[in-house]
């Protein structure tokens, strides 16, 4: 990623701005995964991140695990509402299970790349993903700039009394 020129990531004495939520609300754990309670709210919450994300020019943007949902981040997507060039956001979204992604990959693939891991198909199990969502040039001869999102899955689950990640986790 440093060669993508983040700013970041750049070892130099200038200041970058970051930007973090900390969303208000419940999560709803159940064998299907992790997701806010009340999804309305949770829209609500992230689509103004979003915007302030965008309007404020933040270098790197961040959410915790698990909390991002996947239609505020598609449809932010969709209305061209990304990072510039340079910058980074790392947002832990909600739970998703492996064909989901896959048909999230198919649904934006004209205005997105989505970058991740080959696994089976496990649907009585679930991701947890971070997505790291970033601008670059095509590598062809357009070198047409599309936003990239690049999913990182979570690879060892939490230490929880009831075994909730060990049992269900992909």
């Amino acid at each position: 990623l440093a060669q993508q020129g983040l700013n970041v990531l750049v070892p130099n004495a200038e200041n970058y701005k970051a930007l973090l939520l900390q969303p208000h609300g419940d999560i709803e754990v159940t064998s299907q995964g992790v997701r806010n309670r009340k999804q309305g709210l949770a829209d609500k919450q992230y689509k103004k991140f979003i915007e302030m994300a965008c309007e404020t020019q933040a270098d790197l943007v961040m959410t915790p695990e698990y909390s991002m949902p996947w239609g505020s981040l598609i449809d932010a997507i969709k209305a061209g509402n990304r990072p510039e060039e340079g910058k980074i956001w790392a947002l832990g979204c909600e739970s998703i299970k492996y064909s989901e992604l896959v048909e999230i990959k198919d649904d934006i693939s004209d205005i997105a790349n989505v970058i991740f891991e080959s696994l089976d198909i496990e649907d009585h199990r679930f991701l947890s993903p971070l997505v790291y969502l970033f601008n670059s040039a095509t590598v062809d001869e357009n070198s047409i700039k599309k936003p990239v999102l690049l999913v990182q899955f979570k690879t060892h689950p939490m230490g929880d009394p009831d075994h909730y990640e060990i049992n269900g986790l992909q």
